[in-house]
């Protein structure tokens, strides 16, 4: 499986209009000769800048993985797993006609075309390394408008899904559930990747500026623990709403989390991360005041089964009675738990969030209200009394 797998897409079609904006606000002259440079032909591509805007989009994939049986010596006792390296980048006619028209990257090559694909490997043939022998090779498949790349033609067949697929360990399945299906960014580390990364700073912590060695002695710990769990996952999606990040966190207490907010009630439940990056408005506050009314079923069931008032929405998760998504939008929302009352009663403010200028509240009573801020507060300051 991967232990290390990096994903991103660039898409350059916003941009063009993005430009024509800037062109049109600042006008005359300005205007005309940003046009102009819309206007002007790629030779290498045979396309206008305008028109490379319009069309370009690349999604890329990098996988690197580390060998369980082969090793490599860096130094006298100091063994590493030999790396494997893969890479696929789609939609990449642009680059493709880039690659294809450059005699300086082509001299040094040998061309083969092959049932319709292209492949450029090193004319010289396989190269010596400290981890064995490579032999580069990148694939041009104009059916599928895909680029392929590996360090030997095993880890190229492998890419190509034709050897051990590269992103179906179980690591790799854990450390992204729950993520996007569709994201613009993704990383992927595995334990093992964590392990080598603690082993190469020991290596050669000696040789740092002494001014780093306090950052090396924190880094380390950290590094042995990575090393122990499984693998870790972030990504990034920009959705109509906003740019949804995505993350597995690791080392949080069961029930308690230094990350706080949606990352603790991740750890908590056991998944992915998401946080959404947005603006709160009253167009959601139908959804608010909902996700209310079904945080106080929650809590009803919490006490009629815990015989007490719960404090977090941590503690409903662990006990089933709320849905994860549910109190994972409500920690997104800003929600927050009421101080106990001194002497509480069905009108004792339980929780709330607010949203502009305007809190929504849920009672012990279960029901919900819409007040100003600055009421919410006083309600606050009356229940301490």
């Amino acid at each position: 499986g991967a232990d290390l797998v990096l994903e991103t897409s660039i898409d350059l079609r916003d941009y063009g209009k993005l430009v024509r904006d800037i062109g049109k606000s600042l006008g005359g002259k300005a205007e005309s000769e940003i046009e102009g440079v819309l206007k002007q032909e790629l030779d290498e591509i045979g396309m206008t800048v305008a028109g490379l805007f319009a069309d370009f989009t690349m999604r890329g994939t990098i996988v690197l993985w580390l060998d369980d049986e082969k090793t490599f010596e860096i130094q006298r006792g100091v063994n590493l797993p030999v790396p494997h390296f893969a890479a696929q980048l789609n939609n990449a006619t642009l680059l493709w006609k880039l690659i294809s028209k450059d005699e300086n990257t082509l001299k040094n090559t040998k061309v083969v075309e092959v049932d319709g694909k292209t492949y450029i490997s090193n004319k010289e043939g396989p190269e010596q390394t400290p981890f064995g022998e490579i032999d580069p090779v990148l694939v041009w498949d104009p059916s599928t408008k895909q680029i392929t790349m590996g360090l030997t033609e095993a880890d190229l067949e492998t890419c190509l899904g034709k050897g051990p697929k590269i992103t179906t360990s179980e690591s790799y399945q854990n450390a992204t559930k729950g993520f996007p299906a569709e994201s613009n960014s993704l990383a992927y580390l595995s334990s093992d990747v964590f392990r080598l990364i603690e082993i190469l700073t020991k290596e050669f912590a000696p040789m740092a500026d002494p001014e780093a060695q306090p950052f090396i002695d924190e880094l380390l710990p950290y590094l042995a623990k990575l090393g122990v769990g499984g693998g870790y996952a972030a990504a990034i999606a920009v959705q109509d709403e906003g740019i949804l990040a995505t993350g597995n966190f690791p080392f949080a207490v069961k029930g308690e989390s230094a990350f706080g907010g949606v990352a603790g009630l991740a750890v908590v439940a056991g998944i992915a991360t998401p946080m959404m990056i947005k603006i709160k408005d009253k167009a959601n506050k139908a959804n608010y005041l909902n996700d209310l009314r079904s945080l106080g079923l929650a809590i009803a069931a919490y006490k009629n089964e815990k015989n007490v008032d719960p404090t977090s929405l941590e503690q409903l998760i662990e006990a089933n009675v709320i849905e994860v998504n549910l109190a994972m939008g409500l920690a997104d929302a800003g929600l927050e738990f009421a101080a106990p009352a001194k002497k509480s009663t069905l009108s004792s403010v339980v929780a709330y969030l607010f949203v502009e200028d305007e809190a929504m509240i849920l009672f012990a009573d279960l029901s919900v209200r819409v007040m100003p801020s600055w009421e919410l507060e006083e309600l606050l300051e009356a229940q301490k009394d």
